[in-house]
């Protein structure tokens, strides 16, 4: 079960950074050509072409990594309907557990055509290891459980870069 957590938790934090870095890469990439860029020619123009050089492959790597995370993610939405990570509280605890639920279509030809796949984290979380937004969410609305459409995040984040 411990796969499954890490595959719901690697997305949801390292994810969000990362995700949140090729979201904010294009407005992060003009502040530093209409600002950062001249600066450093005008005050440490000696490191001005390494900076340059950095920049243009940073813009790169960042195309790059949109282009085929996109490409994967259209994959995956070919069979994956839906996936909802709900972060459940324990009750009587200050523990909480996480469950995974996705409906997948099947490839043709397999005995039923959509299969729903539920899977639950054996060992429960505390405060520290849930994803930052959701525990500013239970703090926020005051709520034991949250609920995150994955489909819909990731979707969201996708057009969002483009």
């Amino acid at each position: 079960m411990l796969p499954a957590l890490v595959f719901v938790l690697v997305p949801l934090v390292g994810g969000a950074v990362a995700g949140a870095l090729l979201h904010f890469w294009p407005r992060i990439s003009l502040w530093a050509h209409n600002h950062l860029l001249p600066w450093v020619d005008r005050n440490l123009p000696m490191f001005a072409h390494d900076i340059r050089l950095v920049f243009g492959e940073a813009e790169r790597l960042a195309s790059a990594a949109r282009a085929v995370i996109k490409d994967a993610w259209q994959r995956i939405r070919s069979f994956l309907l839906s996936q909802v990570v709900e972060f459940l509280r324990v009750p009587g605890s200050d523990k909480w557990i996480v469950r995974i639920t996705s409906y997948l279509k099947q490839p043709e030809g397999g005995d039923k055509r959509f299969v729903r796949r539920i899977s639950e984290s054996e060992e429960a979380l505390s405060w520290e290891d849930l994803p930052p937004h959701v525990r500013s969410h239970l703090l926020r609305e005051g709520v034991d459980d949250v609920l995150v459409d994955m489909v819909d995040v990731h979707d969201r984040l996708l057009t969002e870069t483009n």
